[in-house]
């Protein structure tokens, strides 16, 4: 990204007279703040997605060295490591990125609906063998199975 300079000699953090292209005062370097939406967007996707040196200095110990990375944080040795919120979005960004599109959902939650409806099958077979109900009771338990088992046979869901 291209840094355009201010044409102003004054620090807009301390209003102090700015020689070069950093403040001497406070060290704010003296560019133009006002950026359009492009820049903007593909600025702040750089800095949370930016892949260097501090990437491998974080990950590996995190994997290896357990406590670690904690404890360097502590200690305030954080500058040769990613700060923890970014390496989690960074982390958690790699994951949907690669690990969910190879999962089938779809399959899974049939095979879900498959179990539950095998449950309630079971269920209604039971009560039907059982002597003690009434003939208006059987005729609705057997209703019920008859519509379990053809959405079985069907592939449908249960509703």
């Amino acid at each position: 990204m291209k840094k355009h300079y201010r044409v102003e000699n004054n620090c807009l953090n301390c209003s102090e007279l700015v020689t070069g292209k950093f403040c001497s005062e406070c060290g704010q370097e003296n560019i133009e703040v006002r950026e359009n939406f492009w820049s903007l967007l593909t600025h702040s996707v750089s800095h949370y997605f930016h892949f260097d040196n501090k990437f491998f200095n974080s990950f590996i110990p995190l994997i290896t060295k357990p406590g670690y990375l904690t404890n360097e944080y502590n200690a305030g040795r954080r500058v040769s490591h990613l700060p923890p919120v970014t390496m989690y979005l960074f982390i958690s960004f790699i994951f949907f990125l690669f690990v969910l599109p190879h999962q089938n959902w779809e399959a899974q939650s049939y095979k879900v609906l498959d179990q539950g409806r095998e449950k309630e099958l079971f269920t209604l077979n039971s009560k039907l063998k059982s002597s003690n109900i009434s003939a208006q009771e059987r005729t609705n338990i057997e209703k019920k199975i008859d519509i379990l088992q053809s959405q079985k046979n069907n592939g449908l869901n249960i509703s």
